[in-house]
């Protein structure tokens, strides 16, 4: 193999892991070309200022900053986890001063807790431990105690930004510091631009717009190949559509969940092994606003980073994202024709106000005080300012969601204007692509990262820190050693180790949303008459006590007592040490093996279901009420129901 300087790595795909990954490896000293077929994918981003030094400025237009063709998740709302600011902050810091610096927003989610757990950390020391006869100490105890008998860990963050190193008795399912629990709060198309400028400014990396990789440049490895690898075909490089080929020393598969690589390698001779594939089941419908500068949550957030809920067969969660922006996203049933309606911007705007947690984002009120506001000072790392957005009508039907109005104009503080139409996405799937089989490569010279190797449901805000880590995974793998096979298998195994859990563990959530949502429903009411335009407020919701969790399935006798994320999730609404601890693992500070099977967690977990108390209700319109909300919506403006 060449030396570092002279090696040649080609990465297919401009998204947030080939990206990354580029400017890691160039970082390293590789020379790297990034293609992508969309010709949008190459040059200075829109809506940032093209630097005039070495170092770029980035000053943006935030209404020029647009999700491009090819990334059509950027239409959707996104949060970027702990795990993934903690990955920036350790491998490259530059990188996550520039995206505060164009406005990405940090949100303590320790901040945003519930006011008991916010009290207890309060109280206590600013990181968990087990206190003494942890699994004896209940929720309440452990509140009364201020959890001042916890004890801090101790510990370095490692190279992908996590910090499990514990001392004394901490169980490591414990470690780290609610300080650490910061989420970016972004839109994939600032981050994406970000990301790009970066990689177009960093020495080493090329970047190649409108070029569609259609074949691979192979040979066959030889007897004596690295690895005793015998007979595997050897990625030399890749052949354009034109006819066009580039040598590569090493080819990055970063081209997505529609890549084409695998494909191509499948016709190239290559056995690659069974992957994994699981539907998600569920279809979003998601919309981006600005608030006419104001950078305040219009509300408490009630789940950590976002605010919103599941309701009866839909969800609705609000994302606060960079400046003034934020999101709103339903998630439906995909077999679900009546909630189609959603895609019409009237409808979803009038579903949004009907549910009253989520309401006051669209009605332009003054923001919240007290807790329910964003932190300023130290917290905020971000400048003060947003944009200037008008009062204006939504952009036309084609444009792309997250795109300003047209009207430069200032809007009034706390106005709500939207930024483009509603944005669908259906057909999703769970997905692990392994390139490795019994400690055999398939082929050698090429990796995959990101969606192309391993995808979640969205709904689990993973996705881009996972692809993170998978870039930071392939530079390890790459430094480590020159040997190709070597790299193919501490690629997999990071993979196997770090990724897959969480592939499991989507599947799961989805199949008890799945169970929850598709269970006969007992008779309903009739549906509220449809109001005219000039109607007064829409129907409210029936109050409805909140869905408690179905026990865990029935267990191996060799299997440990485990919980489920949804009892996890209520019982972190009353135990700090459980909220701590299952907010690291929502930010993939700790895996599921590592907590949700844990004795000790399990006991307290259990403590809170034996006791008295019961979380908020939380109650919006039912699936019959929200139809009939967002279809009475078209009348005006002559719209029709879905069909």
């Amino acid at each position: 193999m060449p030396p570092a300087a002279a090696e040649r790595v080609v990465i297919v795909g401009a998204g947030a892991a080939g990206l990354l990954a580029a400017v890691l490896l160039a970082r390293a000293g590789r020379q790297v070309l990034v293609v992508d077929r969309d010709p949008a994918a190459a040059g200075w981003p829109p809506g940032l200022a093209a630097p005039r030094t070495a170092t770029p400025e980035f000053r943006p237009d935030l209404g020029a900053v647009l999700p491009r063709a090819g990334v059509p998740q950027a239409r959707h709302s996104h949060a970027f986890l702990a795990r993934f600011r903690a990955l920036l902050a350790t491998r490259t810091p530059d990188l996550l001063d520039a995206l505060l610096a164009v406005g990405a927003r940090e949100i303590r989610v320790a901040e945003t807790a519930p006011p008991e757990i916010r009290a207890a950390l309060a109280a206590g020391p600013t990181a968990l431990a087990a206190p003494a006869g942890f699994g004896a100490v209940g929720p309440g105890a452990a509140s009364a105690a201020g959890l001042n008998a916890l004890a801090a860990p101790s510990g370095p963050a490692d190279s992908v930004g996590r910090t499990d190193a514990v001392g004394g008795e901490v169980p490591s399912w414990l470690a780290g510091n609610p300080d650490e629990l910061i989420v970016l709060g972004c839109r994939r198309a600032l981050l994406d631009a970000t990301l790009r400028a970066a990689a177009l400014a960093e020495p080493g990396v090329t970047i190649q717009g409108g070029r569609r990789v259609t074949g691979l440049v192979t040979t066959p490895a030889g007897p004596s190949a690295p690895g005793g690898q015998g007979g595997v075909p050897w990625v030399r490089g890749v052949r354009f559509d034109d006819g066009a080929t580039v040598e590569a020393d090493l080819v990055v598969d970063a081209g997505g969940r529609l890549s084409p690589i695998h494909e191509l390698l499948i016709a190239a001779g290559v056995s690659p092994p069974p992957e994994l594939a699981v539907p998600c089941g569920i279809t979003y419908y998601s919309r981006f606003y600005a608030r006419g500068g104001d950078r305040s949550f219009a509300t408490e957030l009630n789940r950590g980073h976002t605010v919103g809920a599941s309701f009866d067969r839909y969800s609705c969660l609000v994302f606060p994202a960079d400046n003034d922006t934020f999101s709103v996203t339903f998630g439906v049933l995909p077999e679900d024709a009546e909630m189609r309606v959603l895609r019409h911007d009237a409808a979803f705007d009038a579903a949004v106000r009907a549910i009253g947690l989520v309401a006051p984002w669209l009605e332009g009120k003054p923001p919240v005080g007290g807790e329910g506001t964003e932190p300023s000072g130290p917290t905020n790392r971000g400048p003060a300012w947003g944009p200037a957005f008008a009062s204006a009508p939504a952009p036309a039907a084609g444009a792309g969601a997250g795109a300003g109005s047209a009207d430069s104009g200032r809007a009034p503080a706390g106005a709500v204007v939207p930024l483009g139409p509603v944005a669908a996405m259906a057909g999703l799937h769970n997905r692990f692509r392994p390139l490795v089989a019994g400690g055999r490569p398939a082929a050698l010279g090429v990796l995959a990262i990101g969606d192309a190797a391993l995808i979640t449901n969205p709904a689990h805000t993973r996705g881009t820190t996972l692809a993170a880590l998978s870039a930071s995974w392939l530079v390890d793998a790459v430094t480590a050693t020159r040997d190709p096979s070597e790299r193919a298998l501490r690629l997999d195994a990071a993979l196997r180790a770090e990724g897959l859990p969480w592939f499991h563990d989507s599947c799961a959530q989805d199949a008890a949303r799945l169970a929850r949502w598709r269970q006969p429903s007992p008779p309903a009411p009739a549906a509220p008459a449809r109001p005219t335009p000039s109607a007064s407020p829409a129907p409210s919701a029936s109050p409805a006590a909140p869905a408690r969790p179905a026990a865990p399935e029935q267990r191996r006798p060799d299997e440990p007592e485990a919980v489920t994320n949804s009892e996890a999730f209520l019982a972190a609404g009353r135990d700090p040490v459980v909220w701590h601890a299952f907010t690291r693992l929502q930010n993939l500070l700790a895996t599921p093996a590592d907590l949700l099977a844990h004795p000790d967690f399990v006991a307290r977990v259990r403590a809170v279901q034996a006791s008295d108390w019961r979380p908020p209700q939380v109650t919006g319109p039912s699936h019959d009420e929200l139809v009939a909300i967002a279809q009475a919506a078209l009348a005006p403006s002559g719209g029709e129901p879905a069909p």
